[in-house]
């Protein structure tokens, strides 16, 4: 087994068995691992992107979803970002 992929358990490594099972890795010719690697990146990101969307709105941090790997229980403080928009959210 790679080395790389001892270490994944839980989600991680029910996605790169799910992309193996339905040999999804055939188009692109990558490993299943790095295929869920990349997948699990991409939920981060979006998971980044709803959060910022939440501060943009300035909506309660706890309304917002928790990131991927973040415990459930832990709490994050968020400050309201300001990206020059100020007379968008006014309409």
């Amino acid at each position: 087994m790679n080395e790389r992929r001892k270490g994944h358990t839980g989600f991680r490594q029910d996605l790169e068995r799910l992309i193996n099972k339905h040999c999804r890795e055939r188009g692109s010719d990558t490993p299943d691992f790095i295929l869920g690697d990349y997948l699990v990146a991409c939920l981060k990101a979006f998971d980044t992107a709803v959060r910022e969307r939440e501060r943009w709105y300035e909506r309660a941090p706890d309304e917002a979803p928790q990131a991927v790997d973040e415990a459930p229980t832990e709490k994050r403080g968020m400050e309201p970002i300001n990206h020059g928009r100020d007379d968008d959210k006014q309409r």
